[in-house]
């Protein structure tokens, strides 16, 4: 009687842990292309060039779903910020229990260099 409460017990342990990594990703990956966006003041791609450090900074298992924005446009000055917001969206579900959808965001504020 126990072995399927374990069972449960280690399969919401395991959808948890896959949230909490995907979780930490799109951390990173805002971070990323904050940082990215922080030195690119003088480029004329400096959104484009955000947008991909942050996509390439995503190990994600499905990076099309990966929603990246970088406010405010360019022209950027020093000493402006700029916000990297990074949504993935997530499905926890544990069957005959609870099942719940969302979406993850980090988003990072950054001071141009």
């Amino acid at each position: 009687m126990t072995i399927p409460l374990l069972v449960l017990i280690l399969f919401a342990v395991v959808q948890f842990g896959i949230v909490f990594v995907n979780y930490m990703e799109v951390t990173a990956a805002s971070r990323e292309g904050a940082r990215r966006a922080t030195v690119s003041r003088s480029t004329t791609t400096g959104v484009a060039d955000a947008v991909t450090a942050a996509r390439n900074a995503a190990w994600l298992a499905d990076e099309s779903d990966l929603g990246i924005t970088v406010s405010p446009a360019q022209p950027w000055t020093a000493g402006q910020e700029i916000t990297v917001t990074v949504t993935y969206p997530y499905s926890l579900g544990i069957p005959g229990v609870a099942e719940a959808n969302g979406t993850l965001t980090s988003t990072v504020i950054a001071r141009v260099e």
